[in-house]
């Protein structure tokens, strides 16, 4: 003998989106374009750092004697310069990322 199931007709509503959450928006735009900024002085000192000729950045002029203490001091200069770049490409590309994940949480609909 075979039953028969009954069916469930149910009605899915279809979920209501929440409305944009402007102060968010505009937050994470705000932070975006601060960390964007950040990685652009990064590039623009970058440049200039390494557009700069061997013999000015390290302090010495061509056909004269190295003073050494002098030398060490700006290479050590430039040495220091690279790290603090480095750490504020790392500083501009966070900040930036939590802006864009602060203003992608601030959008209507499914949250990811």
């Amino acid at each position: 003998m075979v039953e028969l199931k009954e069916e469930s007709t149910e009605v899915i509503e279809s979920p209501k989106y929440a409305k944009r959450d402007w102060l968010g928006t505009l937050i994470g735009l705000a932070i975006v374009v601060g960390g964007m900024a950040i990685l652009y002085t990064v590039f623009r000192e970058a440049m200039r750092l390494f557009a700069t000729p061997p013999y000015v950045a390290v302090n010495v002029t061509p056909k004269q004697p190295i003073d050494v203490p002098s030398a060490f001091n700006s290479i050590f200069g430039v040495i220091l310069k690279v790290i603090l770049l480095i750490i504020m490409a790392w500083l501009g590309s966070v900040i930036t990322n939590r802006g864009i994940f602060l203003y992608s949480q601030s959008k209507p609909g499914p949250k990811s």
